[in-house]
């Protein structure tokens, strides 16, 4: 006779909100954003790759045609403001989405591990003979408002053409990394707003 044990995987989910406000400048209304230099560069840097991942495909998903400023202006010196204009205007984009966080209360608390094992086990007779394996993976409980600002800049100019206020209430026991669904959530919001407001 043969047993079979198994230990399923607990599934642990949590709660990301996003509220906006925006503004467009009165001379940009109408005007369609749709070749974007992306800059994220002021997001912290635990956060920086994981968000800049999921902006980009959100904003490449709503056909947004869309680079990363550090291929424009690599970061290896500083730049004068004729240097970045230059660069600017000479890279065929129109406009820089620039994200940045303005307030962040958010609190983040380890509260253990999410295990999973899987078992075998076999009767022959007097003997059992079985073997098992299993891994663990840290959980976080987080809780808290970040507050981001998006603003988008027309290259040749650098006149701030769109703005946006988001903020974000996450709460939940999430795996550690949940940023990425701060930035979807972020990002979203900004994609919807723009299209509300007609750009």
């Amino acid at each position: 006779m043969r047993y079979k044990i198994l230990i399923g995987v607990l599934f642990l989910t949590s709660c990301v909100e996003s509220d906006i406000e925006s503004y467009t400048d009165p001379d940009f209304r109408g005007v369609k954003f749709e070749k974007i230099i992306v800059d994220v560069t002021s997001l912290p840097d635990t956060a920086r790759i994981e968000a800049s991942k999921e902006i980009f495909k959100r904003l490449r998903d709503s056909k947004f045609e869309v680079v990363d400023i550090t291929q424009i202006l690599p970061p290896t010196r500083s730049y004068t403001l004729e240097e970045i204009k230059t660069a600017l205007e000479n890279s065929g984009y129109e406009n820089i989405l620039r994200i940045i966080v303005t307030s962040d209360r958010s609190k983040s608390e380890f509260t253990g591990y999410l295990n999973n094992a899987k078992g075998h086990a076999s009767f022959d007779g007097n003997n059992i003979y079985g073997h098992s394996q299993s891994f663990s993976m840290p959980i976080t409980s987080h809780v808290g408002q970040t507050t981001t600002t998006a603003f988008i800049y027309d290259t040749k100019s650098l006149r701030i053409a769109w703005q946006a206020n988001i903020s974000t209430k996450a709460s939940g026991k999430v795996f550690v990394g949940n940023v990425t669904a701060i930035a979807s959530s972020v990002v979203g919001k900004v994609i919807d707003q723009l299209k509300t407001d007609g750009h």
